[in-house]
């Protein structure tokens, strides 16, 4: 009865360690606890399980100051869409957040908002993705790799959120 598992314990100059439970939790998160498991052997099943919810992110800028480095992280929550999965929130952020969130639009864009940033907002829709993914192991890869097919609920339920978001 019970389960237990060895490990190489780096503190102790390379012992092998043992630990007996009647059972075991692994939490290392979404990706790294398969990779955690399909790297120590135990496949059966291992990432094949994979749920995600998307963050889509819209940068607003508007003709007056609204200072978005005061207040909490999410300041604004709208949950009128819950039945579809979607939240929408207003964050709040510093000038680096923006400029990272900025980022993949190229310097010319991303100095252009943050000369203004100030002014700027991030408006972020959160929605709960139904499609399917799996995260594996590569043999020449030390990471994990992850994919995710987006079903045609999930692409309209991203359309709908993208035009909402700009809308509100």
């Amino acid at each position: 009865k019970g389960v237990g598992i060895e490990y190489l314990d780096q503190s102790q100059n390379g012992q092998i360690r043992q630990i007996k439970a009647d059972r075991i939790f692994v939490c290392c998160g979404p990706m790294q606890t398969p990779f955690l498991l399909l790297r120590s052997g135990i496949s059966e099943s291992v990432g094949k399980t994979l749920g995600i919810h998307l963050n889509l992110k819209i940068v607003a800028q508007f003709n007056e100051d609204i200072d978005p480095a005061n207040g909490t992280i999410m300041s604004t929550q709208v949950n009128e869409f819950s039945n579809r999965g979607l939240y929408i929130g207003g964050s709040n952020f510093d000038p680096v957040y923006l400029a990272l969130t900025m980022a993949p639009h190229g310097t010319e864009h991303v100095e252009s908002v943050m000369q203004e940033w100030r002014s700027s907002a991030i408006f972020v829709a959160q929605l709960r993705a139904s499609g399917s993914g799996r995260v594996r192991k590569l043999p020449f890869m030390d990471r994990p790799v992850p994919s995710y097919n987006l079903n045609d609920t999930d692409m309209e339920n991203v359309r709908f959120s993208l035009l909402t978001s700009v809308e509100l």
